[in-house]
């Protein structure tokens, strides 16, 4: 016997809600699976703990408070992205270009958690304010976020265009 997903999608105070489906579970979840195949625990009984077990699965803290909203969440995944595909590699490689020798030489610990520094040394990068590169990621994220919700934006939500977009 084949159960059909729920056609249609109704979000109703920023949580889903379909034909068949707990108010307040996402899609996909239902009350008796344990677990998806992304990982992420199905027994999460609102948007806001799905939302922070995404954010678990992207390396964030989940106790965050940020990880409950679409927009921490984006924010949040933005830091992560940039801080692993771009500040992480180039803060290991300087590490391992400038590695002394002799009495200086890296020891074995050093060796074997030094990717877990670089990572923590990048994630601060990323998450400071001044930091422009996450921006950009963040306000893409947050359009798939919300399309992937549902959520319009209404005109007074809307974006206003920053220097680069005002001067095109």
């Amino acid at each position: 016997m084949m159960i059909e997903a729920p056609t249609s999608q109704i979000l109703v105070d920023r949580q889903w809600n379909a034909p068949g489906m707990e108010s307040g579970r996402a899609p996909g979840v239902s009350a008796g699976s344990t677990s998806q195949p992304t990982g992420v625990d199905s027994k999460a009984p609102d948007q806001a703990d799905f939302l922070k077990q995404m954010a678990r699965r992207l390396g964030a803290d989940p106790t965050d408070s940020r990880a409950g909203t679409p927009e921490g969440l984006a924010r949040l995944g933005a830091e992560r992205m940039v801080s692993a595909a771009l500040i992480e590699p180039l803060i290991r490689e300087a590490r391992e270009s400038s590695a002394p020798t002799g009495m200086f030489a890296p020891g074995p610990g050093e060796k074997r958690f030094g990717h877990l520094f670089d990572r923590n040394i990048a994630d601060s990068i990323a998450a400071s304010p001044g930091f422009g590169g996450v921006v950009s990621i963040e306000r893409k994220l947050l359009d798939r976020i919300n399309l992937t919700l549902g959520i319009q934006e209404s005109p007074s939500d809307a974006r206003k265009p920053g220097p680069m977009e005002a001067r095109s």
